[in-house]
């Protein structure tokens, strides 16, 4: 797997800085996740962030920030992002969010809002999973799809789009097909192919009942528990993986790569990478990346 990093240095209170660049799989990722504390994941190429965390300074380039849930966590830096937006004459902000939180989202940043005392620009669209589709241009476009967390939640698939000939056409010569193309007839159809997941907080159960998910090039998935600090029945109740539930489901990960992210923080980086390094199964573990940038560094 190829990879390639930017991290900042390591500053004196041992915390590394939350700027990481990461291009994985044919995909360019500035991400941040810590369980608990903060997950943003961006794709600058199509200014998309899956999260708004609290809201890191590079994140005010993105102009599609697709809400998986509502905990602070992954939310708590809206505010800032779209008065930040505003304040520089920006594009408007398109805010993506599930169904079950519309309402409460639009009334949350109508506060913030209010207690500014300024006047925002941005949309707010819901995604209806399997059902809604935003285009990001470039040829992308973003589904939503259900997980499994302790609040209303859903991921995002990013999908590249292209036209097709129809099968039926396909033994015609190109002087027929564009006959048949004039007097009005389709002779091609869209196609999409699953190029990045990002199922945010879940159990693996979304792992089992999507299959876009389990075969997207890129797939970015958290893994909070790395230990028996917490037992896999816990990591469930909590609406999250354990690294047990990743060995059992091993042959699901059929992707190119896998960013795992949403470590506890009682892991430091260097534990979490031996963790991962020691249990995973040798072909999964090599095509795999650990978001480790933001955790604690300290000696082995």
């Amino acid at each position: 797997m190829s990879v390639k990093m930017a991290v900042e240095g390591v500053p004196s209170n041992g915390i590394q800085e939350r700027s990481t660049i990461l291009e994985v799989a044919g995909h360019r990722l500035t991400a941040v996740s810590v369980g608990g504390w903060e997950t943003c994941i961006q794709f600058p190429s199509y200014r998309l962030a899956i999260d708004i965390g609290r809201c890191p300074p590079t994140a005010i380039n993105m102009e599609t920030v697709a809400i998986t849930h509502a905990h602070m966590d992954h939310i708590g830096g809206i505010g800032m992002h779209v008065a930040t937006r505003t304040m520089r004459k920006m594009k408007p902000p398109t805010y993506l969010v599930p169904k079950a939180i519309l309402s409460d989202f639009r009334s949350l940043i109508q506060a913030f809002e209010k207690l500014d005392g300024s006047n925002w620009n941005y949309e707010i669209q819901e995604m209806i999973p399997h059902e809604t589709s935003h285009s990001l241009g470039k040829g992308r476009i973003l589904k939503s799809f259900p997980t499994y967390h302790t609040v209303p939640s859903q991921g995002y698939l990013l999908y590249s789009q292209r036209k097709k000939l129809c099968d039926e056409y396909a033994e015609l010569s190109s002087e027929e097909i564009s006959r048949l193309r004039k007097s009005g007839v389709k002779v091609s159809q869209s196609v999409l192919t699953p190029e990045v997941a990002v199922p945010g907080d879940s159990t693996i159960q979304v792992l089992e009942e999507e299959e876009d998910v389990r075969n997207a090039s890129l797939l970015v998935i958290e893994v909070t528990f790395l230990d028996d600090s917490s037992s896999p029945e816990d990591a469930r109740r909590f609406g999250h993986i354990h690294i047990e539930d990743v060995i059992e489901k091993a042959h699901l990960f059929q992707n190119k790569a896998v960013v795992f992210t949403h470590f506890s923080a009682r892991y430091s980086a260097q534990e979490i990478d031996d963790l991962l390094k020691a249990k995973l199964p040798p072909e999964l573990h090599s095509k795999s990346l650990a978001l480790t940038f933001n955790h604690k560094v300290r000696e082995r």
